[in-house]
């Protein structure tokens, strides 16, 4: 909460002394938010993954069970 009211300070601070950059800062602002958030995932998303956290087991257990079902046999898993 701290970080986002210093943040909130800034911005109004850069919004009085710089109308140029206040001007760009409020037109991409959301993008460069979305841009953070987006890498910001991927990265955890990218670790979590690398350190076998991921749990791809679930998404085979359905790829297994769909290609036995376009064979009518049914299904058990290994």
């Amino acid at each position: 909460m701290k970080a986002a009211r210093k943040l909130w300070r800034l911005y109004l601070r850069v919004r009085e002394g710089h109308p140029r950059l206040s001007a760009w800062l409020s037109r991409y602002a959301i993008f460069l938010l979305v841009l953070f958030f987006a890498a910001l995932y991927c990265a955890i998303s990218l670790l979590k993954h690398m350190n076998f956290q991921s749990h791809g087991w679930d998404l085979g257990i359905f790829d297994q069970h769909v290609w036995q079902l376009s064979r009518f046999e049914f299904g058990f898993n290994t």
